[in-house]
């Protein structure tokens, strides 16, 4: 008769399983749906929260009931244990009693920025009062990301006027000046299993995970069905997408925003969706009258009904499809005007893409000679001299359906694909052919000049930018542009991860890139020690070695590089590997380090585009060698002395001199009370004063500068130089 398993144990008995099955972290693919293992196969665990906790009983590890609350003592820095079944779990030993205790988790969010339900790390320090106090966002990240490169590393930091050391294997933070230790703990950010389906609703994460949508058995595994709450408004459908209603992941509507009304359990149409969204994108403009009762924007209240608006995703994120929604940034003033945020690095733009990638963050930046900090979680804007606060909104560009249909109909919908742009709309429109390439000068006043020479003075400062030029390459563009729509619908319609890059190689290769695309066949001669493909450097630095010097210019390109997905690379790999084991599932990219990539390879060629296209545009970047050293002229003796050759053949040469051959009297030797102790000063022994008159002696004892002249008599021995 065979044993029942306890409940939420798992299936694998690590004491009897190989090291790779020792499963510490929680499957991202089953979090967002998309895992097609079963758990005896699968790498990762196969749990419906990013968290687990975990007893060990024998060889087994068992769940434990009370995980939750587990999680929300262990997220409060101030907590040091809980108790469990009337036993403590002390979160400093991770024991409970005599029995180990551990804790399962998602990836760190420093290591997979994309994902959905990463587990995000927040550190806190101790203050004399016992208080715990996190570290702002930034230091929280910057802190997190060195932990996972290095968790023996210790890190120096400046606050205020005082440095710090803070080693991340004690966790103690020690002044440099006062020797002064605080304690420092490293907590996640607690997230409920409300707050989780909230999460994996909003992304449109399916599958065993627990979600709101389906799981349908095929064959091959699993695949996806559509979530029954879209929160996303279909671009594909927006521009002629032919999936119907039932199968699409996000919602059909006309419009790309649409406002809903929550009646009992259904979320119903608002007549006045347009009207709405008009009043709602004037910052101005606090509530919206609907039928003689008011939407409240800063509640999404109609009465007591709950009130949303879908929308289409933010142009930061899809910057080239149309129809997506721009999102401006505001601030109010003293005297209640509302002003947009519209100068770089504070633009709207800059600000919505930190607010899509940490809707917490804490931005700091200066205007003027005054700086400030904003809150992205609290919409406040604060002074940091004189500590006054602002209100800010994020509210989106309007567009009435007037405005849509013109959008619509300047490039009708192709075979039921998205419609892209043709070009980015920066484009010289003059200057794009049909076939080929062409390259347009940039101004140096232009924000696309201004952004790439920001990037590249990060590591070159000691060369000088001849000039940047845009590529327009059409036929490049359109195959760039598909390869991410397919990279997104195998990743289940999540953004692919995409960077600005530096490539450098030989000038004589600069047109054939310019023509078709990147091919490490002939760009990577260099090396292939992280895989067989084409190779892009964070830093304008590292890629300034692999540039040709035959001319005192170098060129170097700045592209946009799909990288999805990336895991380490390897000599022999000709194609990313598999993440599943089989030729199913294939990372996208190959890195020389998973924590801190800077060097990037790329195995499949439409995944890389060199053109200008916003934010970053990429180009061809010129850069001139610093010059040959000047030979420094030398003069002649004859320069320096006029008529010394001359004088010097008058000069009669030096006759060697005879030896001597009188025999000199040894000098008899003076009394002991006349002869001096050697001064220390003087190298020779007591006997070099033999001979010496006293004038001669004290001379001699006051000075160190003499030397020897072998061969002559005692008494003029020493002389001096």
């Amino acid at each position: 008769m065979s044993a029942a398993r306890p409940t939420g144990r798992m299936e694998e008995d690590p004491a009897r399983l190989p090291s790779h099955l020792h499963k510490t972290d929680i499957c991202m693919l089953f979090l967002e749906g998309n895992c097609i293992h079963p758990i005896e196969k699968c790498f990762g665990a196969h749990y419906k929260l990013p968290y687990s906790w975990e007893v060990l009983e024998g060889h087994q590890w068992t769940l434990l009931d009370s995980s939750k609350k587990i999680e929300e003592d262990y997220c409060n820095p101030k907590i040091t244990f809980i108790m469990v079944d009337g036993g403590a779990v002390w979160f400093e030993t991770m024991t409970r009693g005599f029995l180990k205790v551990r804790r399962l988790s998602s990836i760190s969010s420093v290591l997979q920025p994309t994902s959905i339900l990463t587990t995000e790390w927040l550190w806190y320090w101790e203050d004399e009062n016992g208080n715990w106090n996190q570290y702002d966002s930034p230091t929280s990240t910057k802190l997190e990301q060195k932990f996972q490169n290095n968790p023996q590393e210790v890190v120096e930091f400046t606050a205020g006027f005082e440095a710090y050391t803070l080693s991340l294997q004690d966790m103690i933070q020690t002044n440099k000046k006062h020797g002064t230790k605080r304690l420092v703990r490293r907590r996640p950010r607690f997230r409920s299993s409300a707050n989780v389906q909230v999460i994996r609703t909003r992304a449109g994460a399916t599958g065993g995970a627990g979600s709101s949508a389906g799981v349908v058995a095929t064959g091959g595994g699993e695949r996806r069905s559509p979530p029954q709450d879209k929160i996303e408004i279909c671009l594909f459908f927006l521009e002629g997408c032919i999936h119907p209603i039932e199968k699409c992941f996000g919602a059909h509507y006309s419009l790309p925003y649409r406002w809903e009304v929550l009646e009992g359990y259904q979320w119903t149409l608002l007549d006045s969706s347009e009207k709405i969204e008009e009043d709602y994108c004037n910052p101005k403009i606090k509530y919206s009258m609907v039928d003689g009762l008011a939407i409240f924007f800063e509640t999404m209240r109609l009465g007591f009904q709950k009130v949303r608006r879908l929308a289409s995703i933010s142009s930061v994120l899809q910057p080239t499809f149309l129809l997506t929604t721009e999102w401006l940034w505001y601030w109010e003033d003293e005297h209640g005007n509302w002003n947009q945020f519209d100068s770089p690095p504070n633009s709207s733009t800059e600000l919505e893409q930190k607010f899509q990638n940490n809707p917490q963050e804490v931005v700091e930046f200066t205007a003027g000679s005054e700086a400030y900090t904003l809150s992205l979680q609290d919409m406040i804007q604060t002074n940091k001299s004189y500590n006054t606060k602002r209100r800010v909104r994020r509210r989106p560009r309007f567009r009435s359906s007037a405005d849509v249909q013109d959008i619509r109909t300047s490039r009708g919908p192709l075979n039921g694909t998205p419609t892209v742009q043709a070009f980015p709309r920066h484009w010289d429109k003059t200057q794009v052919p049909e076939i080929g390439h062409k390259k347009v000068l940039l101004q140096e006043s232009s924000e696309e000049y201004k952004e790439v020479e920001t990037l590249f003075r990060q590591t070159m400062t000691a060369f000088d930018i001849v000039k940047i030029e845009r590529i327009q390459n059409k036929s490049l563009w359109d195959h760039f542009q598909l390869q991410r729509e397919q990279m997104k619908t195998r990743d289940g319609g999540h953004s692919v991860a995409e960077r600005k890059l530096f490539h450098g190689t030989d000038s004589k290769f600069i047109e054939p890139i310019c023509c078709l695309n990147f091919d490490w066949r002939i760009c990577g001669t260099h090396g292939t020690v992280f895989g067989k493909g084409s190779y892009f450097a964070r830093d304008a630095s590292y890629s300034h070695n692999y540039t040709s010097n035959a001319s005192t210019v170098r060129s170097m390109f700045v592209s946009r590089v799909l990288v999805g997905h990336h895991t380490w690379g390897s000599p022999d790999y000709v194609r990313p590997p598999s993440k599943d084991g089989r030729d199913t599932l294939f990372y996208d990219s190959c890195v020389n380090d998973i924590h801190s990539p800077s060097i990037f390879v790329i195995f499949d060629r439409p995944q890389i585009y060199r053109s200008s296209c916003s934010p970053l545009p990429p180009l061809t970047t010129a850069l001139p060698s610093p010059p040959p050293p000047m030979p420094v002229p030398r003069s002649t003796p004859a320069q320096l002395f006029p008529g010394a050759s001359t004088y010097l053949k008058n000069v009669p040469l030096p006759q060697a001199y005879r030896p001597l051959t009188t025999v000199l009297p040894v000098p008899p030797t003076p009394p002991a009370s006349h002869c001096p102790p050697p001064s220390s000063s003087c190298p020779q022994t007591h006997q070099g004063f033999q001979g010496m008159s006293k004038r001669m002696r004290e001379k001699a004892s006051a000075i160190d500068d003499w030397y020897s002249v072998p061969g002559a008599a005692p008494e003029v021995k020493r002389q001096r130089l």
